[in-house]
């Protein structure tokens, strides 16, 4: 489909943005509601949807207990302190909580854990560390200390 897109949109290029946004929305409408495909037996997309009878799924509830809340900006920064944060464009307009853990700042979304930033230097949250993995030790192994 994407090679299909690509390659007849390319042939209709307009002036403009907007122009070349009503290119895209005749073909998205050619595409779903015009054209059969051969993989839908030679039916329309439209010809086949159906809305699903689940409901979608969507992120409730509060932050953390304690946490101060910060909304991230367009460009995905924050601001605590008088430090400005890089977070992520993924979650601007989203509120994160923060809370402070001796020098470093912890910035949760909910109840995930995001990462962490320096008090007073820290410029980005820093994704947390990968879960440390037990070594399998079989029964009757001791442990040598000399290999880590």
């Amino acid at each position: 489909m994407h090679a299909d897109m690509q390659n007849e949109i390319r042939s209709r290029q307009a002036d403009t943005r907007a122009l070349q946004q009503v290119i895209c929305d005749e073909w998205r409408v050619d595409f779903n509601h015009v054209r059969p495909h051969e993989a839908l037996a030679m039916q329309t997309p439209s010809d086949i949807y159906r809305p699903s009878p689940r409901r979608a799924r969507t992120q409730t509830g509060a932050l953390r207990s304690g946490c101060e809340r910060r909304t991230v900006d367009d460009r995905g920064w924050l601001s605590w302190n008088q430090q400005r944060v890089y977070v992520t464009t993924a979650l601007r307009g989203h509120t994160v909580g923060l809370t402070r853990d001796e020098v470093v700042v912890i910035v949760w979304f909910h109840h995930l854990r995001l990462g962490t930033f320096d008090v007073g230097t820290g410029a980005s949250v820093q994704p947390p560390p990968p879960p440390m993995r037990a070594a399998k030790v079989s029964p009757g192994d001791t442990p040598d200390p000399s290999h880590p």
